[in-house]
């Protein structure tokens, strides 16, 4: 089970930092799951891929992601 929740967990970092790259984000939190879900929405709510991303670190955070 540990191992299930850790692919999926790399997965989901995966389509976040490459969401998260085009966004006004430091290149060096483009996949800090605690940063981005305290600080995306400031820069980025108007940004067409906000949505999802958002979506993405409520999923990460469920899944007990840091």
């Amino acid at each position: 089970m540990a191992t299930d929740n850790s692919k999926k967990i790399l997965e989901l970092k995966a389509q976040l930092e490459k969401l998260t790259k085009f966004m006004d984000v430091p290149c060096f939190r483009y996949s800090s799951v605690k940063w981005l879900s305290k600080n995306l929405q400031a820069r980025n709510a108007n940004h067409p891929s906000y949505p999802e991303a958002k979506a993405l670190l409520e999923e990460l955070n469920k899944l007990g992601a840091n």
